[in-house]
């Protein structure tokens, strides 16, 4: 009897790791601005794992063996291995490479098309956002910040001045209707901005062509400029 509890005490006290199962997920072609463990700006790596995800997650994690190169998306095959107590901290996940799958350049898009393929009609393709009109206010301080649209699931997505953002779209004409917009929680500089770019798509209800740019106007009147993206990623 001595024995065996001294067994189930020793078990008690040894990490118990789940073992570990293989996934497969894709990683994009461009680390994006992020907030580290330190609360300090840094770039991350992107991924989605395939058949699950709709959109792209930062990796808060290393994938041990796996080397990046930028310009390139992957398509990755990893052993992952958590914690069998559910626990707090992401990075007490940990991810192995076994193999790459797939390596490949991204193509680059000239004046808003991409090289060899269709021509973007309409809204569709990925758009920089250059202004916002917020009430009596103006706001021409983006960034990084960008909207994709996808005019065949009818999906749209993006980065505002922090968090990403994902959700539908309706199109009839020349009106356009955004349904409600779920993002990312990140903490970071700029949640203000966000708060005011998030609630200002409510308003949109028309789009509009003017040379190069995109306009999202409510009932004519410009809410946000935007501008194509010279590259694109998936």
């Amino acid at each position: 009897m001595t024995s065996v509890k001294s067994l189930l005490v020793m078990l008690a006290l040894v990490p118990a790791l789940a073992m570990a199962k293989q996934k497969t997920i894709l990683i994009n072609s461009e680390k994006q601005d992020c907030i580290g463990y330190d609360n300090n700006k840094t770039k991350c790596l992107e991924y989605k794992e395939v058949g699950v995800d709709s959109i792209w997650q930062f990796v808060q994690q290393k994938i041990k063996g796996f080397k990046f190169q930028q310009g390139y998306t992957y398509t990755l095959l990893i052993d992952e291995t958590k914690p069998s107590i559910k626990k707090e901290m992401s990075s007490d996940v940990k991810w192995k490479l076994v193999k790459v799958l797939k390596k490949e350049k991204v193509p680059v898009v000239e004046s808003g098309e991409l090289v060899g393929s269709y021509n973007y009609k309409g809204v569709a393709g990925e758009w920089r956002f250059t202004k916002m009109s917020s009430g009596d206010s103006a706001f021409a301080g983006f960034q990084q910040e960008y909207i994709s649209f996808d005019d065949v699931a009818m999906r749209v997505s993006g980065k505002a001045t922090c968090n990403r953002f994902f959700g539908s779209f309706t199109l009839e004409g020349n009106n356009i209707k955004f349904g409600p917009l779920g993002s990312t929680m990140m903490a970071c500089p700029g949640l203000e901005t966000e708060n005011l770019m998030m609630k200002a798509f409510e308003r949109v209800n028309q789009w509009k062509k003017k040379g190069k740019k995109l306009l999202l106007q409510k009932d004519g009147v410009t809410v946000f400029e935007l501008e194509r993206m010279e590259k694109r990623t998936i």
